[in-house]
């Protein structure tokens, strides 16, 4: 294979990219002034590659579903908009739509998903909070910073820095805030003046910058060269219109936003303004105030009196009458007020109507239910209503706005903080305490909560005691010679006489100081009400708690924060750790400590303070310990609540999580990545008593914010429910159903969202008759499940569990616990989401199926379901679980844990990849059915259990006996225990309670007579005595006697090895009909930390009599059992010989007996789609004969093996021994069976031909074999070569002192066009040998080929799918001479593809696609010199080319391009580029400063060219890169300009090439009809010659037949698929094949 045919070995693949790097990246859900039209979505490709969003689609904030042909390609962004018109008049290209739908203005949920629905990406923006504010309306959009941050976070995004985004065109930085706001905006004859405010203490230049009104072109006026140090007016060119309208303040460029205001300017008003100066509030003033600081237009006589937000709830089961739901307003001033026109604007919408009057000293009452209110509160007279909306429950603000839009007050009530609790449903109203002018009304401590409210009663000008408010510390974080400054707001009716902080060091002395409000020390300004005082230092490691006490003129005396509360600060020297993570503080002092740890198990809140990265503080946040295991260990994991008054980050409720905190944390990132509903989780560098430990997650509550985060505001409604688990009850929330009485469930479903004890749990126990078999019928399940459950999410839930191996005891293993599930309102279906990721990454060969929660079984082995199952397991494994994407995740946890750590969870994650690949058909294939052993009772099966904490029987053996009466007992499957990864029926309660397990299972014999033999087979951790019938048949490590519960084994046992016990000798206990197995399992101690139970018993063997795996198979009797297995996820019927049958959707495979005639007998299979369609027909060869040929033992002379003397039986283990040959001729075909193998200490030859190639095969494709093993017959140049020629290897192993299914140690091989399928162990293995590879392919398995110290020559061969934690080429050290690999094609791996350790290889002409992580891996230098690649090719995969180590390498005209990241030269690596091309992958080159990368006359990517002689840093354009095409066009610059003065990369010019359009056989330029009839024409009468050969060729068959026209016919009119790709747009042909294109 030379340089030119290299791009033909992978042009015929499609190269996609990632799905998950097309991301949302820019937002403008509110344009300027509110013009819809404007409104835009922009998605990025981040990735190396181009992706296809053929039937792609947005839902839920706007509907648009995108064209078949539509491409992202890498490094681009497109637009979809719901006016696309408009922004293409705005200059922006290519945009989709229209959209049905908007975008709200108040935030929206954005989901982007593929055409198969998964979900690609999920925002949920708003415009609050965390979120910029300004792109609401004020001209810019939301812009994501940096495109590989999680867009699901607020803080990754800023508003634009210019006027109406950046559609299309790479995001900006955010713009830097300006000083300088628009003040104020007037009216004046014919045009109108601005004032400009500079907030800022420097002055400001704004020359050349605009003032402009929105949406209006002309309206713009470019301010002179000026410098503001205060305040500037200025004219403008254009007239101010009365009403309300957006001005901007736009930088020189005319785009740049500085500031932007929203003005009104309603009849009677002079101008429109900021005030205080510079202030976010916007009023409307009636005299302007030209130049001169702005005064406030309204007074303060009107004020929010009482709000009665939750009435207390009434009825059976108690409902909240929203109707009684009232605020009041009362008016202190001496005038009566008209309030037409005024309204409530946030909390409840309402406007005043006309004539509506408020006189002094009156109380007027706004309602939602006028009526309702008024039945309540006879007599009630000065009520209005009712308004649009309602008030929450837990927080919420309330604005009252004039006519005119100004701000007459605002109040943000809570639930909690300072706010009166009793107010939240208790029959209480909050009421302002005073009416007093010094009191505001914005603070929790001015309120109390009043039974019954005061409707129509106005507070009292009465006095009251200082409210104490705003209190502080600075520095928030002291450090030891830190003087610390508190300060506080002290508000009262009357004069306050004195204001003490009082202080406390914990542990040590007490204090207290006067707080001054004169001026002096810390305090700023004089007579403000504000107080301070300056204390400390303090030593390092010391908790400050302090009080403040005010007292007035009247004595009243107010301590704050008031009893059993603190303010807390702690003086800390050490700084958190620079690991990138967020930091968070919990200060609480050692009483507060003690009160935890007095009751870890106690979920009362303690009083602390949080401090945050930000160097925000909260007082008075309440923690306690959370988890179940966690608490019993240290450190311990922390629930924080935050005052909904005032919540931290946005957040009320904090998980503080550090139990295995790694693993919740990449845990919860896949499973959004997923689309699941699943809590954000934040590393965190978390403070608690003195210390940092950088292992904690923050971990966001399930709650309703949560809800409105993951399923929009319109979806945020329904019910939320938390499955537990009852000790108590010996029950959890598996779904099972209970009867009709809602207290059966009460225990086991938390209504999170919702009244709780009221619940009359109608919805769970109609979910739970579904899963009922005695209410549900097989039949009807699938329906009656589809109307209850969301049932693609459920699937695909339960599908990212077996992804992770989630071991947490939950409902995706043992039981209904920790997880949630979500009622959505709009259709009622039910949402499960995860909870507890704390044991994840534990088994990558856990089986698929894994939940035994009888509902969630039979749910996902339901044969509507199954296939739908394996389904979401494929685009898992090709998606968010692929290897591509897991590999990014390592930076999730890379600043908290060595990379030890993250490397073994990868590990994990490639193994189980192949794992979950392994069991996941996706092609017809059959065989003759496993011969499996007879068993009476197998693993798995239900067996009756009674856990040892008491004896079952009083104490004898009655327990053991057929007659016993176990019905009592529980039932599960086997295996038993916990902690053994084996565990089918977890017993999580075991530890600490009991030793013993009592196990029971029934089984039927026929005829004991036929029985021969009988083996118990056991495995178990620690002990066990095992009864038949009553019998004692078997015991090991456990005390003699009759079993007593407090038993204990009587030494250690581990699980994992089963032994085969037999019991031949107790055949006499059998009886015909019912008999019973009884054990008890024995654990060495009760504080064990793991036990196992798991029995078998098995009889004896059928003899073999058939085997073959794939074809053709061999069976030497009249009749044949097959198996075959189906693509899983796709078949829903299948047809054998054209007779429907019945087959196992979970296994994905039917098996059954077939009669044979002699000779050869073909099977017809063939398998249906949902829709009837045929997916898939193959023919089996069963071949009936004589008999088989028995091979085993030790070979007694030198033996042929001929294609007549077969087919072959190797049964155990076949010797050649040394100075003896095993000749296999052509034809032959060797079944082998499980567990057999041959050991070659002689000579094998193997040589088949191309026409009669040898098979090895198992006798089952899931029985597999164990190899071929040669071992010291030399590998010096004399020595004899084990010669392997046109072979089959499939279904194999290795055998246990050989590395591969092929192993040679100290031994030459040569293996020559030679084909392995579907091995599970390495191909090939040498160690200290010689192997020749040569023309092979190797399919689907593990490693191919592996060498250790030895020498390998690989050649020609092609690898294709390799699974799991696999690579094409591994080689480890140096043989005698360096090793060599050339025109290889690697397709597909999990893993690596080629793998140098400390080895010395040339590479040559070989391309790599698709290696998930690293292309070629060199680690270490070889002692023969520097590896070498040349002429190769790495694209779509992980990292092209990896150096680590002391790796030295040489590349020349390499092309690496389109991976995640071309070349990563790690500390210590050296090596040197000639003529290479690295381009387009997502990042080019990293190299550690210490690597040494010599790079000279290369197009590598970056910011500018790499240093050496004749780099370049440009585009070399490749031909199709999105089809692996990396041939140059002709106007590359990399033509002739490599070192040698060819051209650069692995793939050269080499002239114009045919371009063409497949289907298009005329040459019209279209495909139609006309051309079905000139491919007619051609093919019978010959009267056309066609200009390109190629475009008849419409199936890319490689032959031009009658099957080209019935294609093109079946495209244009049946909608069948297209011309494979040249289609559409000209290009050159991927496929190679005979047929000629032009000249």
């Amino acid at each position: 294979m030379n340089r030119m045919c290299l791009f033909v070995a992978l042009c015929a693949l499609n190269l996609q990219g990632s799905d998950f790097d097309v991301l949302v990246s820019e937002i403008h859900y509110n344009p300027l002034g509110s013009d819809d039209r404007g409104e835009f979505l922009e998605l990025f490709n981040r990735g190396p590659t181009r992706v296809d969003l053929s039937g792609w689609y947005f839902e839920a904030g706007v509907d648009f579903t995108f064209p078949a042909g539509a491409v992202l390609d890498p490094g681009r962004r497109l637009v979809v908009a719901g006016d696309p018109a408009f922004l293409a008049a705005q200059g922006v290209a290519d945009v989709y739509g229209p959209w049905a739908g908007r975008l709200d203005n108040d935030g929206e949920l954005i989901i982007l998903n593929r055409a198969d629905g998964m979900q690609i990406d999920l925002v949920s923006y708003g415009d609050g909070g965390l979120w910029p504010s300004l792109p609401d309306g004020n001209g810019p959009s939301l812009e994501l910073g940096d495109p590989n941050a999680d867009n699901e976070l607020a803080e990754a995004w800023h508003a634009s820095a210019v006027v109406g985004g950046t559609p299309g065109c790479e995001n900006g930085p955010p713009a830097p805030p300006s000083a300088v706001r628009i003040n104020e905006i007037g009216t004046a004859p014919g045009a109108g003046w601005v004032e400009l405010f500079n907030s800022g203490g420097a002055p400001v230049a704004l020359g050349g910058c605009t003032v402009a009104r929105a949406n209006v072109p002309g309206a713009r006026t470019v301010l002179p060269e000026t410098v503001i140090a205060d305040r500037a007016v200025f004219p403008l060119t254009f007239e101010v219109r009365p009403g309300t309208d957006r001005y901007l303040l736009l930088g020189p460029d005319g785009a740049t936003l500085l500031d932007c205001i929203e003005l009104r300017l309603p009849p009677g008003t002079e101008s429109s303004g900021r005030f205080p100066d510079g202030d976010d509030e916007v009023y409307a003033f009636a005299t302007a105030s030209l130049g001169l600081p702005n005064a406030s237009p309204v007074n303060d006589d009107v004020y929010i009196s009482e709000i009665m937000y939750r009435p207390m709830s009434i009825g059976s089961p108690p409902v909240e009458p929203l109707g009684l739901e009232y605020i009041g307003i009362a008016n202190r001033g001496t005038f009566a007020v008209d309030l037409t026109g005024w309204r409530f604007t946030r909390g409840v919408d309402f406007t005043f109507p006309e004539g509506v009057v408020l006189m002094p000293g009156a109380e007027l009452i706004v309602a939602s239910n006028v009526e309702m209110l008024q039945a309540a509160h006879p007599g009630l007279s000065d009520v209005i209503g009712q308004w649009t909306g309602k008030l929450r429950n837990s927080a919420e603000k309330i604005v009252l706005r004039d006519a005119r839009g100004n701000l007459i007050n605002r109040v943000r009530y809570a639930d909690d903080g300072p706010w009166p609790r009793e107010a939240d449903g208790g029959d209480a109203a909050l009421c302002l305490k005073t009416s007093h002018r010094a009191i505001d009304n914005g603070y929790g401590q001015a309120w109390e909560a009043v039974p019954g409210g005061t409707p129509g009663i106005p507070p009292s000008d009465a006095a009251v005691a200082p409210l104490v408010v705003d209190v502080a510390h600075d520095p928030p974080v002291p450090r030891s010679g830190d003087r610390v400054a508190v300060t506080c707001r002290v508000m009262d009716s009357d004069a306050v006489t004195s204001v003490t902080l009082q202080y406390r060091i914990d542990g040590g002395g007490s204090y207290s100081i006067a707080m001054r409000d004169d001026g002096t020390g810390p305090d700023a300004v004089p007579g403000d009400g504000r107080w301070a005082a300056e204390i400390g230092p303090f030593a390092a490691g010391a908790v400050v708690a302090f009080h403040i006490v005010a007292v007035d003129a009247t004595a009243r005396t107010t301590d704050a924060p008031g009893a059993g509360k603190d303010f807390l600060f702690a003086c800390d020297n050490a700084a958190p750790p620079a690991n990138g993570s967020r930091h968070c503080r919990i200060i609480c002092t050692q009483a507060t400590w003690n009160l935890l740890n007095a009751d870890i198990w106690s979920n009362e809140l303690r009083d602390a303070t949080l401090i945050g990265a930000e160097k925000e503080v909260r007082y008075n946040v309440g923690i306690r310990f959370r988890g179940s295991s966690s608490r019993r260990l240290n450190p311990k994991s922390y629930r924080v609540n935050v005052p909904n008054a005032d919540p931290y980050l946005g957040f009320k409720r904090i998980n503080l999580n550090c139990l295995n905190m790694q693993s919740q944390l990449l845990a919860t990132d896949f499973f959004r990545r997923a689309g699941l509903p699943c809590s954000l989780g934040w590393a965190v560098n978390f403070w608690m008593r003195g210390a940092w430990n950088q292992r904690y997650i923050w971990l966001e509550a399930v709650d309703k914010e949560f809800l409105t985060r993951c399923f929009g505001g319109a979806n945020d409604g329904g019910i939320l429910y938390r499955g537990w688990e009852s000790d108590e009850l010996y029950r959890s929330a598996g779904f099972t159903y209970y009867g009709e009485d809602p207290e059966s469930y009460r225990p086991l479903y938390e209504n999170v969202t919702g009244d709780w004890d009221h619940d009359d749990y109608r919805e769970v126990i109609a979910l739970c008759k579904v899963f009922a078999p005695e209410f549900t019928s097989d039949a009807d399940f699938a329906a009656a499940v589809e109307a209850k459950v969301d049932v693609r999410q459920w699937l695909l839930f339960f599908a990212a569990q077996a992804c992770i191996s989630n071991n947490e005891a939950g409902i995706s293993t043992d039981r209904g616990d920790d997880f949630f599930f979500y009622l959505r309102p709009n259709d009622g279906r039910a949402v499960l989401i995860p909870w507890d990721f704390d044991s994840c990454f534990s088994s990558a060969t856990e089986r698929l199926f894994r939940p035994t929660v009888a509902a969630i079984n039979r749910f996902l082995t339901h044969p509507a379901f199954a296939p739908r199952f394996y389904e979401e397991l494929e685009k898992l494994a090709t998606g968010p679980f692929s290897h591509l994407e897991n590999r990014r995740r390592g930076g999730l946890i890379a600043g908290m844990y060595p990379a030890a750590t993250w490397d073994g969870i990868e590990s994990f994650m490639t193994r189980r990849l192949g794992y979950i690949r392994d069991c996941i058909p996706t092609a017809l294939r059959g065989g003759i059915a496993e011969i499996g052993e007879p068993m009476l009772i197998a693993q798995g099966d239900l067996w009756r259990y009674f856990k040892g904490t008491e004896n079952p029987s009083g104490g004898d053996l009655s327990w053991t006996a057929l007659d016993f009466d176990d019905s009592e007992w529980l039932e599960g499957p086997s295996g038993f225990g916990y902690e053994d990864l084996d565990d089918a029926t977890v017993l999580d309660d075991m530890r600490g309670r009991y030793s013993t397990l009592f196990i029971r299972r029934k089984f039927t014999v026929a005829n004991p007579a036929t029985i021969t033999s009988l083996t118990l087979r056991m495995d178990w951790d620690d002990g066990f005595v095992a009864y038949l019938n009553g019998q004692l048949v078997a015991s090991r490590v456990a005390p003699s006697g009759i079993p007593q519960y407090t038993w204990q084994a009587t030494g250690h046992h581990e699980a994992g090895i089963p032994e085969n016990i037999n019991i031949s000798g107790s055949l006499g206990h059998l009886r015909a009909g019912d008999n019973v197995l009884a054990i008890v399992g024995l654990n060495y101690g009760i504080e064990s930390t793991d036990f196992s139970l798991i029995p078998e018993l098995v009889l004896p063997r059928q003899p073999v009599v058939a085997g073959g795996c794939g074809g053709p198979a061999y069976a030497a009797a009249a009749e044949a059992r097959i198996a075959v297995e189906l693509p899983a996820s796709r078949t829903r019927r299948l047809e054998v010989n054209g007779i429907e049958q019945d087959y196992d959707p979970v296994r994905a495979q039917w098996d059954g007996v077939i009669p044979l005639e002699p000779g050869e007998n073909l099977v017809d299979v063939r398998a249906y789609d949902i829709e009837g369609d045929l997916i898939e027909a193959t023919e089996l060869t069963v071949v009936r004969v004589p008999g088989l040929t028995t091979l085993t033992g030790t070979l007694p002379a030198s033996r042929t093996l001929t294609a007549a003397g077969g087919p072959y039986l190797l049964a155990g283990t076949l010797t050649v021994p040394a100075g003896r040959t095993l000749t296999v001729e052509p034809g032959v075909t060797i079944l082998a069976d499980g567990n057999a193998s041959m050991l070659i200490d002689g000579l094998i030859v193997a040589a088949g031909t191309d026409s009669a190639p040898i098979l090895f095969t198992g006798l089952s494709c899931s029985r597999r074999w164990n190899g071929i093993g040669i071992r010291n017959t030399g590998a010096g140049a004399g020595a004899p070569v084990h010669t392997f020629a046109h072979c089959i290897f499939r279904a194999g192993n290795r055998r246990g002192d050989f590395g591969g299914l092929l192993g040679a140690r100290n031994a030459r091989l040569s293996v020559v066009a030679c084909r392995f399928e579907r091995n599970a162990a390495p191909a090939i293995d040498a160690v200290d040998g010689e192997i020749e590879v040569l023309d092979c392919r190797f399919e689907n398995g593990a490693d191919a080929v592996r060498g250790t110290r030895s020498i390998a020559v690989i050649g020609s061969c092609e690898f294709l799918g390799l699974r799991g934690e696999s690579s094409a080429i591994r080689l480890a050290g140096d043989g005698a001479r360096a090793s060599l690999v050339e025109e290889c094609v690697v397709r597909g791996s999990n893993d690596d593809g080629i793998v140098l350790s400390q080895a010395t290889c040339a590479v040559n002409a070989t391309a790599l696609y698709g290696c998930e992580d690293n292309g070629v891996v060199i680690t270490g230098a070889g002692a023969l010199g520097a590896s070498a690649l040349n002429g190769v090719i790495i694209t779509a995969g992980g990292t092209g080319l990896r150096l680590a180590g002391e790796a030295a390498a040489e590349a020349e005209h390499a092309t690496i391009a389109g991976n995640q990241e071309g070349i990563a030269a790690l500390p210590g690596a050296g090596g040197g580029l000639q003529g290479c091309i690295v381009w387009q992958n997502m990042r080019d080159v990293a190299a550690d400063p210490s690597a040494a990368l010599a790079v000279a006359f290369s197009n590598v990517g970056g910011a500018a060219a790499w240093p050496g002689q004749g780099n370049l840093c440009v585009d070399p354009l490749f031909f199709a890169p999105e089809a692996a095409d990396f041939s140059l066009r002709p106007e590359s610059v990399c033509i002739g300009t490599a070192h040698d003065g060819k051209d650069m990369g692995a793939v050269p010019y080499e002239g114009p090439s045919p371009v063409f359009v497949r289907g298009d056989a005329n040459g019209d330029g279209a495909v139609g009809l006309a051309d079905a009839l000139y491919i007619l024409a051609y093919l019978f009468t010959r009267d056309v010659t066609p200009a390109c050969l190629d475009a008849l060729d419409t199936n890319d068959s490689g032959l031009i037949t009658l099957a080209d026209a019935v294609y093109i016919l079946g495209y244009i009119f049946r909608g069948g698929p297209p011309p494979p790709p040249p289609f559409d747009t000209p290009g050159r042909d991927r496929t190679p094949d005979g047929l000629t294109c032009g000249a």
